[in-house]
């Protein structure tokens, strides 16, 4: 399984990828705030993907949104919402 944190607040992004890497050997395979890059990159991932997902963030792309995005691959993609 690979790991995706999607946030907004990069320290907070920084933060919970170095808390995911002490507690985890599962590789982080994005941390970004960018919807684009974060979907183009997980569809690669040849395992499911436990996504972090901000569920509010400052541009237009709602954590929402890309959750259901992801939902609608029919993946066994695991999602875990967050803010900061």
């Amino acid at each position: 399984m690979d790991i995706a944190v999607y946030e907004d607040d990069r320290e907070f992004a920084g933060k919970l990828e170095q808390v995911i890497r002490q507690c985890t050997h599962f590789p982080t395979i994005i941390n970004t705030s960018d919807a684009v890059e974060l979907l183009e990159r997980t569809k690669r991932a040849p395992g499911p993907v436990l996504y972090f997902i901000d569920i509010v963030l400052n541009g237009n792309t709602q954590g929402l949104d890309i959750a259901r995005y992801i939902a609608e691959q029919e993946r066994d993609d695991l999602i875990v919402f967050l803010t900061s």
